[in-house]
């Protein structure tokens, strides 16, 4: 249901379309798709990016043949158990919500990045779905300043039926980078608009 919904609805494909953009400066040859599902990104990628050699799909679904099968005619695109690092580009669209522990899945993605390389996301830390994990809502107002303290720096943003953010990997991700960012998560969770005082200090 959720791959029909990917596939068709129009706020979706633009989300995705939107992210395909958001990492199209680098010139990316080789992309992945994290958690990619049944591959819309994927898909996308290959026909908006003529010059990427290689797209990877990882994501956990049993049924990597089925999709497969759907993505035959796009030659540069693998489905794989496990990502292949290092990549120019990564693309992860309404997947951290659904994660037992996202900052250590955007660690992992600091490492499979190279340095000057691009990652789109967007994400919906809401209780508007149920497979969106309660454990995390805290994270909706500051996923995008843990995502910065982590060895990446923010060029830009679309607004179409999410928000996809455009970042770049700075740096690989330090002890402190760690640190700093299990203390954004910390803040997360206190009573206080923490993400307005750090839009007042930072700015965007």
């Amino acid at each position: 249901m959720n791959a029909a919904f990917s596939e068709s609805d129009e706020s979706t494909i633009s989300d995705r379309l939107a992210a395909v953009r958001l990492i199209s400066h680098v010139q990316p040859s080789k992309i992945l798709d994290f958690g990619g599902g049944i591959g819309t990104v994927s898909r996308l990628c290959s026909i908006n990016l003529p010059q990427a050699e290689k797209i990877d799909l990882v994501d956990i679904t049993e049924f990597r043949h089925i999709i497969q099968q759907h993505l035959a005619d796009f030659k540069n695109i693998r489905i794989l158990e496990k990502p292949e690092p290092l990549y120019d580009a990564v693309i992860s669209t309404e997947v951290l919500e659904h994660l037992i522990d996202p900052i250590e899945t955007m660690i992992e993605i600091n490492t499979l990045l190279r340095i000057g390389g691009a990652f789109a996301a967007s994400w919906s830390f809401a209780p508007c779905m149920q497979c969106h994990l309660p454990q995390n809502f805290h994270l909706r107002s500051l996923m995008f300043w843990i995502i910065r303290s982590l060895g990446f720096g923010f060029y830009g943003f679309e607004r179409r039926g999410n928000t996809v953010y455009g970042f770049v990997k700075t740096s690989d991700v330090t002890p402190q980078m760690r640190r700093n960012a299990r203390l954004i998560e910390f803040c997360a969770r206190l009573p206080i608009p923490v993400d307005r005082l750090l839009l007042m200090l930072r700015g965007l």
